[in-house]
This record gives C-alpha cells, structure tokens and sequence, in this order.
C-alpha cells in the first residue's frame, strides 16, 4: 500500500485490503460529516441564504 495521509490512506488501504476497519472508518467518517457540519454552521452563527 502506498502512503496516502491518515485519512484517505486508512480508509483505501483499509477497503482495498477487505478489512473490516476500513469499512467501519467510512461509516465513522460519514457519520462525522453529517454531525460535524450542521454542528459547525451552527456554532458560527451562519445561517442559509434565503433563496427567493
């Protein structure tokens, strides 16, 4: 496997070698987005354009 960073190369390296943890990585790290974002917005304040 080649280096990738920490965090595209644990989750390639991870799904391309058939393990468990890489799979588990992706979940985790989507799960995160989902949170993470919304999470963000709502702590500086940023609020949606409003689109008329």
């Amino acid at each position: 496997m080649t280096a990738l960073g920490c965090t595209v190369g644990v989750l390639l390296s991870g799904i391309h070698a058939g393990a468990l943890s890489g799979w588990v990585f992706l979940v985790a790290a989507f799960a995160g987005l989902l949170i993470g974002l919304p999470l963000r917005r709502w702590i500086s304040g940023v609020r949606p354009v409003d689109a008329r």
